[in-house]
């Protein structure tokens, strides 16, 4: 019986895969066709990244009711964008506010704009809003065009009362403006248009043309069917005009229209007749032999079997025959492709009055089928994320680089710039008096600017002491080497302290960090644990670069920071970010943190929280045009005047904060009078506990905020509540100190507390009151509740 079952399944076997292969085909054929040329939205190609902050950011929860999740809320409609100007001949077109997606490391793209003659104010005009003093008029270069465009300058407004929270260095995160109006002249659509052009010719590369060139038929249809998902993504870009019949000929060469009648179009037409002939006799063979089946009993049946799967292989041969017949036609048709007749279509030129263009790189362009040039991304002609990243590369960092591309692992871990030459003075006789020794892991170098670089540098030469933490003796040495340092009025432009928390995360750096200069350039720190604490002893100093890398996990939510400890850091150093997945695994890889999660300390702590809620400003708005105060997510549509669309840390972590027990009196918003969809929502929220049961108050649980925390229940991962002893906290004691009645609002804390502690307490964990508190005992109707027991069993 075994042996019945077994060739019975050999049949459907074949069967089945015949049918599941012709599905899959069909299925793929109707997407490529369908797919393309129906889908007509655009993306941004830039290096910017998305600006969203967190996906409740839109909602109107002024008129919410009470509610554990976001369901019962309401979005707020989106402004509507004004209708398009569809004048293809308008001199100067104004720009609707709009905006690529940021990403954190931007595309190794070259920089579109140079801005190249000085700014010029418009004078004798009647002030409005394109003509006042912040109005400028430049002249750009777009691959060799000079176009003449219309900016409003950038400038940062903070409100008085905020000054004293603002970085003493004010920062402009664009430091481009914004696009008024752009003169799009005929030479820029021609220059526009080309780069179409070049960006579709160099889909294939010559070199693979070249090869394909000298192949046969046969060789090049080895070739396709080698690298079938390289030819298929290629195919795609031209298969919309390849398919529309005659349509593609007026666009070949004058040899590619000579051949084309008999040797592109007769020879595949030939092709596919010979090749359907073939399958249709094949498939008519298939369904004969199909009914020669006798039963799995039959002693023919192996026989059967082995014809059915030749029967089978034929016909899908011939399949992949027809494919290679049509990809065959396909080379043909590149090869003989003119594209100088080539079009752009409306669209693409449109776009130029928005600042929009085309990239002579861009991977997203295709041909409709009308013979038109489109791309399913465009690039913004002033990309205020590159200009941004090259002005700080050159500008804000003391040891200025070119470009915007920030230093690679090797050159941050060891110190290396582009444009720098290094000596070693560790045994100089200028720092003789340190005594410094072989084995204790300290050096000082100094860094000159390349003779021959034309940068312009804050400096042009410098000391940089660097000490290994992990080095014992470096270790111990490292407050004598600072106060040495300065005792001797030695200027030095940078420390780097690396290895910090490698041998010891709680390593003590308070009073190393204290007794550095209380001016400095630049301070590089290398944390190997997440522990940043000691980060608070630079709130006092002034440091015009500061630096926090790690060879660990760069994105770890772990990672939090003290608003304070950046108070007089006029710049933190977001452009050496090393993460990504093309690096070997076992490689050490150095990257810039990326803060997630913003921290407190006990010391912050006051009873009117105006320490903490002004480090919550500095963080949510003051400062959040920086980078490092954006999170992972990057900037809105205005960073530096519309905070509100910025992204944020979405991380609050209190866990050293011994007095508080929940988010009582903190405040979210700007200003209190600001609606409620502005608060700042939480992903992550950390509190301090030091037992098995975590115990909060009627009174405090009523205004906890909890609610403060984004309850989306499609999060992922979702947000969460965490406490300072880890796993260690299991109960929950609800005590009523003063006679408060719990209000809906407390209710809906304590769910949020039971739901997002999913580490700690489950959604049936019993909550410990005092059940002779008969109040108490009604308000928590729902709840599961019982006689709090003060022993804390181990």
């Amino acid at each position: 019986m075994g042996i019945l079952k077994k060739r019975k399944n050999k049949i459907l076997l074949g069967v089945f895969a015949a049918v599941a292969a012709s599905a899959v085909a069909v299925g793929v054929g109707l997407y490529i066709l369908n797919s393309h040329s129906r889908n007509k939205l655009v993306s941004i190609s830039s290096s910017s990244v998305a600006p969203n902050l967190i996906n409740k950011n839109n909602l109107n929860i002024s008129d919410a009711d009470s509610s554990i999740v976001d369901r019962n809320l309401k979005e707020i409609n989106k402004e509507q964008l004004p209708p398009k100007d569809n004048k293809p001949n308008q001199e100067n077109n104004k720009i609707p506010e709009t905006k690529p997606k940021e990403e954190k490391k931007p595309e190794k793209k070259e920089i579109i704009p140079n801005v190249e003659i000085e700014d010029k104010k418009e004078e004798n005009k009647q002030p409005d809003d394109t003509t006042s003093d912040d109005i400028v008029d430049r002249i750009i270069d777009f691959n060799g065009v000079k176009i003449k465009i219309r900016v409003k300058k950038i400038t940062r407004k903070i409100e008085p009362k905020y000054q004293h929270l603002a970085n003493r260095d004010p920062y402009i995160n664009n430091p481009l403006g914004k696009l008024i109006s752009i003169e799009v002249t005929d030479e820029l659509r021609q220059q526009n248009e080309a780069n179409a052009q070049n960006a579709f010719k160099n889909k294939i590369p010559k070199n693979v043309l070249d090869q394909l060139n000298g192949y046969n038929e046969i060789q090049e249809k080895a070739i396709i069917r080698q690298n079938k998902t390289y030819y298929e993504n290629l195919f795609e870009k031209y298969m919309l005009l390849f398919d529309a019949g005659d349509k593609v000929k007026p666009f070949l060469t004058k040899h590619g229209q000579e051949i084309y009648d008999e040797q592109i179009k007769g020879y595949y037409e030939k092709t596919i007749k010979e090749l359907d002939a073939k399958l249709k006799i094949a498939e008519k063979n298939f369904e004969k032999h199909q009914k020669k089946f006798k039963g799995n009993d039959d002693p023919g049946f192996d026989a059967y079997s082995k014809e059915f799967q030749r029967l089978y292989d034929e016909i899908q041969e011939i399949k992949e025959q027809k494919k290679d017949a049509k990809n065959h036609k396909y080379i043909q048709l590149i090869k003989n492709l003119d594209y100088t007749k080539f079009k752009v279509t409306s669209s693409i030129q449109e776009n130029l009055s928005k600042g929009f263009v085309i990239d002579a790189n861009e991977p997203n362009v295709f041909v409709n089928e009308n013979g038109e040039l489109d791309s399913r991304a465009i690039s913004p002609l002033l990309n205020d994320v590159i200009a941004r990243n090259e002005r700080d590369n050159t500008q804000k960092r003391i040891f200025g680089i070119p470009g915007h591309f920030g230093r690679t692992p090797n050159a941050v871990e060891e110190g290396s710039y582009e444009g720098w030459i290094k000596s070693d003075e560790t045994y100089s006789p200028e720092f003789q008096f340190l005594n410094i020794q072989t084995d204790e892991g300290i050096k000082i170098e100094k860094l000159t600017k390349d003779p021959n670089s034309k940068l312009d540098t804050k400096i042009d030469s410098g000391y940089v002491v660097t000490i290994d933490a992990s080095n014992p003796k470096g270790y111990r040495k490292t407050l004598e080497i600072i106060k040495e340092l300065i005792s001797h009025n030695k200027k030095i432009t940078s420390y780097r302290i690396k290895n910090i928390g490698l041998v010891d995360k709680n390593q003590q750096f308070f009073e190393i960090f204290k007794a550095l200069p209380e001016h400095l350039p630049q301070l590089e720190l290398f944390f190997e644990s997440t522990n940043t604490a000691a980060l608070l002893a630079l709130e006092n100093k002034k440091i015009d670069e500061l630096s926090i890398y790690t060879s660990g996990n760069s994105l770890s939510e772990s990672w939090s920071l003290n608003p304070y400890a950046f108070r007089g850091v006029a710049w933190y150093n977001n452009l050496d970010y090393n993460v990504s997945r093309e690096y070997n695994p076992n490689t050490k890889i150095t990257s810039r943190v990326t803060f997630e999660s913003i921290g407190f300390e006990e010391s912050d702590y006051a009873p009117d929280l105006k320490r903490i809620n002004d480090g919550l400003k500095i963080a949510y708005w003051i400062r959040n045009n920086e980078p490092v105060f954006q999170g992972s997510l990057g900037p809105g549509l205005d960073p530096d005047n519309n905070e509100r669309n910025n992204s944020y840390p979405t991380g609050l972590d209190l866990t050293k904060v011994k007095s508080l027990k929940s988010l009582r009196g903190l405040q979210f918003k700007r200003n209190e009078t600001d609606p409620e969809n502005t608060k700042r929502r939480l992903r992550r929220l950390g509190l301090y506990n030091n037992g098995k049961v975590f115990s909060i108050d009627v009174d405090e649980l009523n205004e906890a905020q909890f609610n403060i925390l984004d309850t989306n229940p499609n999060l992922d991962p979702p947000s969460k509540i965490y406490f300072s002893n880890s796993f260690e906290t299991r109960r929950i004691n609800v005590t009523n100190l003063k006679n408060k009645q719990l209000t809906p609002e407390g209710r809906s804390n304590l769910r949020i507390l039971l739901n997002f502690s999913k580490d700690n307490f489950k959604k049936d964990t019993k909550i410990e009151i005092n059940m002779s508190d008969k109040t108490l005992v009604n308000d928590l109707a729902g709840f599961n509740i019982t006689e709090y027991n003060a022993i804390e069993l181990a």
